[in-house]
């Protein structure tokens, strides 16, 4: 029922220390500025608690500022409070339904309070220190609507006591709890950090040896190479060497043979083209030691450039090595915002387990209908099946009788004109002979009841077998 009246005066608190919370939140409440006609958002928390260990059942709703410790507002409703709260606010619920109504009602202001347009809404209409007015308002368009209008008291000293020692106490539990998971967290990073700075010197021994190991592998190879340029320098020393001794040679072969040319002028001929085919042979050799020897040179190039390349990568291996420190650091950083991360989303799937639970209790009801009527319509279809074999062999037997019962009739008309045959045979033989009369006109009328009944019993008969065979 909806409320537009006046609000309504609650009794004094009662103060509970053993209740079991079922609803407990930070809400958005709107309230009155004091200097101007708007209202502020405020946070302010809302619990609800039901008590059923005292003599009477008691709903307590306390009303409480995160900031202020001293804003503290409280009211414990029992089954007599609460009489007077449905008469003066109209409400069309009863005792038992009135806690889970009620938490109903601040779950989805909860859930509207951050929305641009809220349907549901808190708000203080007035405020002091012995009392605050806190509505439930529905917004819509023609007004707004008041569901439920609470004034709550102000706690007593002892409560608060009881708030500070209780809030202290869990202070200090949630204090000890976080010390004890930081002590926890900082052994895993002092533990991740010995691992990465043992794989960070592992790597860095293992390029260490890779890069002896190169550098006295291409220190064997240059030297190989220096080797045989030496030797191919010795050769092509060899060589001219060799030139210069086949020329002087060719030089005092041409004299002899310019001195003895007028004798044997076909010999020498002969002579210095072998000579110059041996010549020939010594130039192609030492154009063919003088390429070895360039590639030789190129290979030595070469074998340079590689190792300025492998300095390259040493270079490179040390630049990734400080990348890697500073990912250290990052990844760091990274755990601790996931550990923040990990918090929240306890709290997320606490709230998805909830509803999950519901909507699986939801799921599990209707596949039991379900199944249920499943098994009614197998047993509806055997029926129907049970009942189509009865009407057919009902069919038939209705057949059978009725082809009986036509052979029966036609059977009886033929006695009764034979009956009727006889009697006019018999009626004239009498009148011939002048013999007494035989009563058989009795008989004869008995006949023809006998058949009428029988035509009622089959007519009677077939008129129940055609109903049955139309149902």
């Amino acid at each position: 029922m909806i409320r537009t009246g006046n609000s309504l005066s609650m009794a004094t608190p009662i103060m509970s220390t053993n209740d079991d919370t079922t609803f407990s939140r930070l809400m958005a409440i709107h309230v009155p500025h004091s200097q101007q006609l708007t209202h502020r958002k405020s946070d302010y928390k809302i619990e609800v608690e039901t008590d059923r260990r005292v003599a009477r059942e008691q709903v307590t709703v306390r009303l409480a500022d995160p900031n202020d410790p001293f804003f503290l507002y409280m009211i414990a409703i029992d089954e007599q409070l609460f009489i007077k709260i449905k008469s003066t606010e109209n409400l069309l619920i009863d005792f038992a339904m009135f806690p889970k109504t009620l938490i109903n009602l601040f779950e989805t202001c909860f859930d509207e309070q951050n929305k641009d347009n809220p349907r549901f809404m808190l708000t203080i209409n007035q405020m002091n220190k012995d009392f605050v007015i806190l509505d439930i308002i529905e917004k819509n368009v023609f007004k707004n609507l008041v569901h439920l209008s609470l004034r709550i008291s102000a706690a007593n000293q002892e409560f608060i006591k009881t708030s500070f020692t209780n809030s202290y106490r869990n202070l200090k539990h949630e204090n000890q709890r976080l010390e004890s998971s930081l002590q926890s967290i900082e052994l895993k990073l002092n533990d991740l950090n010995l691992s990465k700075t043992r794989d960070l010197e592992l790597i860095d021994r293992e390029y260490k040896s890779q890069m002896t190991e190169l550098e006295l592998k291409y220190k064997k190879e240059i030297e190989i190479q220096r080797d045989q340029i030496n030797e191919l320098t010795e050769k092509d020393i060899h060589n001219r060497e060799l030139m210069d001794e086949l020329r002087n040679e060719l030089a005092a072969n041409m004299e002899a043979m310019r001195r003895d040319q007028q004798r044997d002028a076909e010999k020498d001929m002969q002579m210095i083209d072998d000579m110059n085919q041996k010549v020939r042979s010594l130039e192609q050799q030492v154009s063919q030691l003088r390429d070895a020897l360039d590639t030789e040179r190129h290979d030595t190039q070469r074998y340079k450039q590689m190792m300025d390349e492998k300095q390259e990568l040493f270079d490179e291996m040390n630049a990734n090595n400080n990348s890697l420190t500073l990912d250290l650091s990052k990844a760091n950083e990274i755990i601790r915002k996931l550990q923040t991360e990990l918090q929240t989303t306890h709290q997320k799937l606490q709230l998805l387990n909830k509803v999950t639970s519901k909507q699986e209790e939801v799921v599990d009801h209707h596949q039991t209908a379900v199944q249920k009527i499943e098994s009614e319509l197998k047993q509806c279809s055997q029926q129907l099946k049970i009942k189509d074999k009865e009407h057919q062999t009902l069919r038939k037997d209705f057949e059978a009788l009725k082809s009986k019962c036509i052979e029966t009739e036609n059977q009886l008309n033929a006695n009764e004109n034979i009956v009727t045959y006889l009697n006019k045979q018999l009626s004239e033989l009498q009148s011939k002979h002048g013999i007494k009369t035989i009563d058989l006109a009795k008989g004869n009328q008995t006949n023809p009841k006998i058949i009428a009944q029988r035509n009622t019993i089959f007519s009677s008969k077939t008129s129940k077998s055609d109903k049955l065979f139309r149902h």
